[in-house]
């Protein structure tokens, strides 16, 4: 690192390496006096303790710049790993190396004793490596056990390699105010060990009553952990115990570019009665790359997942129809963020105006239809009946016909489980919305209709 990019640092950032360097400085001669004493056994000849001074200044600038080229003093202490550590192990050994080279061929008049280089090697590893784990042992143990009472107390289910690094991440996050009390495990052979220095006290089904017994008011569950039938008994459990539980991503979900924790609450993906279906991505991907797709009711919670899930397939443009503007913008935004090559091209537009609509159709002529858009709410319907029938029967109607002038290839409609033997007012109207599409697919051949029941 040249001395110009030194000096171009934020003032904050040069102090602080400033700072380590004299640090460092006064550890390694700490180092280097101490092996002197264990060599001969604190009492150090006078010729000996002359060679230590005479010897002292070049063995610094040694250590000194193999540390600093091998980056070691640029990291910050709050986030020492096992591999910093393995740096350390790796600037020291090649310090001791290069000290000895020097020593043996460059320097006539003394020679420093290998038993001193070994035992300055062994301290500067310990004290160098003790001194980092100390900030991060203070940072992660200490100061959380002065602010108990400022902590959630929390039980995660998940004891192994993503609710360790849950442990890690909790403990080097501070602001997150959790303080993980015990582990609980689906496989009962983990009972009683340690993991992280967190004990396992037991299986998911014990939840309650760990929590009982370590004064936790929260359980986190790794996603993905326990399947949707066992989870639902949880949710259950702790409601009922007046406990929280919330859903932390697996490590591998955190791959996607944040470095932040998301702690979120149960969702109907983490409860369904059965394991997920794999999409056949061939299909899919037959289905919509390099065509113009629509999706009604984009900023819902199906139509915006659906909208995340046709951008994996690199459509030529996204077009997002959602008649509320909050909605339609924080979905829009979303997607933009994901840095798709896909035109978005996002309309505000009530799929009751047919007018507006059509505008939309005529525009773009969608190749691909996605029609999720849809009042869904079961008890809400009940007291509106005519706004589930205007939307859900009249509105697809009108989507599912400008799909067919238009020239649309495909047209998918978002139905429901609640459409078999319906006996709600919602069910009811999506099943004659299912209906009109059976209809409109012996009417119009040169659409393919289909219709999907969400559970």
């Amino acid at each position: 690192m040249s001395l110009k990019s030194i000096l171009t640092r934020p003032l904050l950032s040069r102090h602080r390496v400033y700072l380590l360097v004299v640090v460092h400085l006064l550890v390694f001669t700490f180092s280097y006096r101490v092996a002197y004493a264990l060599r001969f056994d604190f009492t150090i000849p006078p010729d000996e303790f002359q060679l230590f001074w005479r010897s002292l200044a070049w063995v610094l600038a040694v250590k000194l710049g193999i540390y600093y080229v091998s980056g070691n003093f640029h990291g910050w202490l709050r986030y020492v790993v096992f591999s910093d550590l393995v740096g350390l192990l790796w600037a020291a050994t090649l310090s001791v190396l290069s000290i000895a080279a020097i020593d043996h061929f460059l320097i006539w008049s003394y020679q420093i004793p290998r038993a001193i280089l070994v035992l300055d090697w062994g301290m500067s590893v310990l004290l160098t490596g003790g001194m980092r784990s100390a900030w991060r042992f203070s940072r992660e143990q200490f100061w959380p056990m002065l602010r108990r009472s400022d902590l959630r107390r929390a039980i995660i289910i998940g004891a192994g390699p993503s609710g360790v690094g849950l442990v890690s991440q909790i403990q080097a996050s501070p602001k997150l105010g959790y303080r993980i009390v015990a582990f609980l495990d689906p496989d009962s052979s983990k009972i009683g060990s340690r993991l992280a220095g967190i004990p396992v006290l037991g299986v998911p089904d014990d939840a309650i009553a760990v929590a009982a017994a370590q004064g936790a008011d929260e359980i986190l569950v790794i996603a993905g952990k326990l399947p949707g039938k066992r989870l639902r008994v949880l949710v259950e459990q702790c409601r009922a115990a007046g406990l929280q539980l919330k859903v932390v991503p697996a490590v591998g979900d955190l791959l996607d570019g944040s470095h932040s924790l998301h702690v979120r609450d149960v969702d109907i993906n983490d409860l369904l009665r059965r394991d997920p279906v794999q999409l056949d991505c061939g299909a899919v991907e037959s289905l919509v790359r390099g065509r113009t797709v629509l999706v009604t009711g984009a900023g819902g919670s199906i139509g915006a997942e659906i909208c995340r899930q046709v951008l994996r397939f690199a459509p030529r443009e996204l077009v997002l129809v959602e008649r509320g503007e909050n909605n339609l913008f924080t979905i829009d935004r979303a997607l933009r963020a994901l840095g798709t090559a896909t035109l978005l091209r996002p309309c505000i537009a009530d799929i009751l105006d047919r007018r507006r609509l059509e505008q939309v159709f005529r525009a773009y002529q969608p190749e691909v239809v996605f029609h999720a858009a849809a009042h869904k709410h079961v008890p809400m319907m009940e007291e509106n009946p005519g706004e589930a029938i205007k939307n859900n029967v009249f509105g697809t109607k009108r989507v599912a016909d400008l799909a067919d002038r238009y020239g649309a290839g495909s047209f998918v409609l978002i139905s429901t489980d609640k459409a078999v033997n319906p006996s709600s007012v919602m069910g009811a109207t999506k099943r004659i919305a299912e209906l009109i599409l059976w209809h409109q697919a012996k009417r119009w051949p040169g659409t393919t209709f289909t219709a999907v029941r969400f559970g």
